[in-house]
């Protein structure tokens, strides 16, 4: 038997909640519009696990975060294979003019006219049918070109790298703080046939040397890792390059914009989907 733990949350929170909840020894979480459902153990005390919800949640809306209210659910729920049954919501889809999207354990019912990637995202983020990802894939299916040079910053599941190698790509550089997603990256990049231009590797982004410049740079993160690594993230852009955010909602949009224009760069694109801001920065042209 299992404690599920569910309630609603907002776009502010989704994150924060979620790592917390693993803290508390969660086996997993899993988001659907505006609930978030996460289980543990029987071994687990349910009031423990209230409590400590509870109390985190009063400290989120101390800091002025969007905290919907409402009433933390738990009951218990028998034992399921949860893996097959979150493989059952993953299927084939088309994800941009170019790209395909595959998990490795179905087969393509007809022939598709573009890039199928051949995605088993095991326990790290990029299957696809988040927002962000959609985003970031459909950036690289306009910008990429062959010959391009990629850094793909919080690279998850790898897909994003992936489809850059796929679309043409000479050399990806795709890196995570997660020695976990790296493996599963590294997995799925032998299964698409691309790591011979994609290396990976578990560590931040000044591990990366700043004097060697790309084409293009994605970051699918969060407000507050970019704005931590904000300069980093401009130094790596070459004079001609772009570099792609999201993670961020809609309402930072000011913000972002504000901070872009006063390193000198342009927003060149703009996607929303949801509540998720995308945005395609490039350096200003000088006169």
């Amino acid at each position: 038997m299992w404690w599920q733990v569910e309630l609603r949350v907002s776009p502010q929170i989704e994150e924060s909640l979620s790592n917390f909840l693993f803290e508390l020894g969660s086996t997993g979480c899993q988001q659907q519009e505006d609930r978030l459902t996460a289980y543990f153990s029987e071994e687990i005390s349910p009031e423990s696990l209230r409590s400590e919800v509870e109390r985190y949640l009063s400290q989120l809306r101390r800091l002025g975060l969007a905290v919907p209210g409402t009433e933390v659910t738990i009951r218990q729920v028998p034992e399921q294979d949860w893996n097959a049954l979150w493989k059952e919501g993953f299927h084939p889809f088309r994800l941009s003019e170019r790209l395909w999207v595959k998990p490795t354990w179905e087969e393509l019912q007809e022939p598709v006219s573009g890039l199928v990637l051949e995605i088993d995202p095991g326990q790290a983020f990029g299957t696809g049918h988040h927002a962000t990802t959609r985003m970031a894939l459909r950036f690289l299916d306009r910008h990429v070109t062959p010959g391009d040079t990629v850094l793909d910053v919080g690279t998850g599941s790898g897909i994003l790298a992936i489809a850059a190698a796929r679309l043409g790509a000479a050399r990806v550089l795709a890196l995570d703080v997660d020695p976990v997603a790296v493996a599963c990256a590294t997995e799925n990049c032998l299964r698409n046939r691309v790591s011979d231009r994609i290396h990976l590797f578990v560590g931040e982004l000044n591990a990366v040397t700043p004097g060697v410049p790309f084409d293009l740079v994605v970051a699918n993160l969060n407000k507050r890792i970019i704005l931590a690594h904000w300069n980093a993230l401009l130094e790596r852009v070459a004079a001609a390059g772009r570099l792609f955010l999201t993670g961020l909602l809609v309402e930072d949009e000011p913000e972002v914009i504000d901070m872009a224009r006063r390193a000198r760069f342009q927003i060149a694109e703009k996607q929303t989907e949801e509540e998720w801001l995308g945005l395609t920065l490039k350096r200003e042209e000088t006169r």
